[in-house]
């Protein structure tokens, strides 16, 4: 016996055949066994299997996709755009919001584990910002490549929190520098010279023999860096070349300062906690060798050095010093009217 009927959304025909009454779907000369023993639940199966085959892009099975898996394509098609430098920073600043694992279907939760991450942590507000722009960087390559249809960190900013400007007293860089001579002298004239020049403890550490002596003391030291054109420079008196004469057994080539930054870093931490001199940083990340610019510019401001020439001496823009740098003593203005 042979039943047939048409079902909706499918072109063809459906029938049951033989004892076991199986169901087939026939178009034309087409014929194809599903396998199915007839009950009206299975003819409905039945519909929907053919649907999903006369219409492959509207029913087609979705892979999982990996939210985690589509950063790493993202990430691999922005190393081969950007510098070397500036893909580190990427990868830093946005791999802590990839590592629990999330599908593709599962973007609201791990848009809320991002925020939840960002809100909670203690960085300062303009980082976390930053952190946005990169989270939103990534969402719209998502769009991009038609796997989210909108970004959920559209018009998400943290507001802006002005962080103190945290500097050393006198009596604390007293401590600091006498600490440092009496029990670690190879390690004094690295931080006397962070302090006299303001220098970020990157580029003290990295200067080489090269950017401070050719034949003889240069006036200036050469500062030389990737993102800017041209080369910047600092003057040099003779407290700063006696302090790079110290590490003369160097010979002179290759960097003057063969300590790596984590070493200044976890000593000079521990130093600090000896001697009693804790600031309230507003980051968890230890910012001691940053104090010592922000105390020298902040000197700088303070003894009545015009705004341009500290922004020269300290390589940044007038509005990023005074914002985050020049920690002015308004007690003392009156003297300079």
């Amino acid at each position: 016996m042979i039943s047939t009927w048409v079902s909706v959304g499918c072109k063809g025909k459906f029938y049951t055949r033989g004892k076991n009454k199986i169901i087939w779907y026939r178009r034309g000369t087409e014929r194809k066994s599903l396998s199915l023993s007839y009950s009206v639940a299975n003819k409905q199966i039945a519909s929907e299997i053919i649907r999903q085959e006369e219409n492959p892009l509207v029913f087609r099975v979705e892979k999982k996709i990996l939210i985690n898996d589509l950063y790493i394509e993202y990430l691999n098609e922005l190393s081969n755009i950007v510098t070397k430098e500036s893909y580190s920073i990427k990868v830093s600043t946005t791999k802590i919001y990839f590592v629990k694992q999330y599908y593709l279907s599962e973007t609201k939760e791990h848009f809320n584990y991002c925020l939840n991450k960002i809100y909670t942590s203690e960085l300062s507000s303009i980082t976390k910002n930053y952190h946005l722009v990169a989270l939103r960087s990534i969402y719209n390559w998502f769009i991009k490549k038609e796997h989210v249809e909108k970004n959920p960190f559209n018009n998400i900013n943290i507001k802006y929190v002005k962080r103190p400007i945290i500097i050393y007293s006198k009596e604390e860089l007293r401590k600091i520098f006498e600490y440092y001579q009496t029990n670690y002298p190879e390690m004094y004239p690295f931080i006397r010279n962070l302090y006299l020049t303001a220098f970020r403890i990157r580029e003290m550490i990295n200067i080489t023999w090269e950017q401070v002596y050719q034949n003889n003391y240069l006036e200036n030291i050469i500062l030389t860096n990737k993102v800017k054109t041209k080369n910047e420079y600092f003057p040099m008196n003779e407290e700063i070349k006696q302090n790079f004469e110290y590490y003369y057994h160097n010979k002179r080539q290759g960097k003057i300062y063969k300590e790596s930054y984590r070493t200044f870093l976890r000593l000079n931490k521990s130093i600090l906690e000896e001697l009693n001199i804790v600031k309230n940083s507003y980051t968890a990340k230890d910012m001691s060798f940053h104090y010592f610019r922000a105390t020298r510019i902040s000197e700088w401001a303070n003894s009545g050095l015009s705004v341009y020439i500290i922004s020269k001496l300290s390589r940044d823009n007038i509005n990023t010093v005074m914002k985050y740098y020049a920690n002015i003593d308004e007690s003392n203005l009156h003297k300079y009217l």
